[in-house]
């Protein structure tokens, strides 16, 4: 990951319209991470405070590294899944729009 934008962190990209869940109660500041083992490392997803959503991984599960903060936002938690070899990124961009996209680290 050193020296890579945050534009070529995603490999492919689709996007669905779809209506997000919420309620009145939603602010969207407070979320969980999102955890997945893939490829030997663990890695971290979560959205920030500025509603970027932030990838890092770890080897150990302890020590996180390489943060990478993707120019998506959300305001809820993204969620990762490890599939067929591929790390994949899910979230709720604007619009009520549900993102996948397939990272390449």
């Amino acid at each position: 990951m050193p020296g890579m934008t945050n534009n070529e962190a995603i490999a492919a990209k689709i996007t669905a319209d779809e209506r997000a869940f919420s309620t009145t109660g939603d602010q969207g500041s407070t979320t969980s991470p999102a955890l997945v083992s893939h490829n030997g490392r663990v890695w971290m997803a979560w959205t920030g405070s500025d509603r970027r959503i932030n990838l890092m991984s770890s080897v150990d599960g302890t020590t996180f590294d390489q943060k990478v903060v993707l120019d998506e936002r959300t305001s809820a938690q993204p969620a990762l899944v490890s599939h067929n070899g591929r790390l994949v990124l899910a979230w709720t961009g604007g619009g009520d729009k549900v993102n996948i996209a397939t990272l390449a680290f």
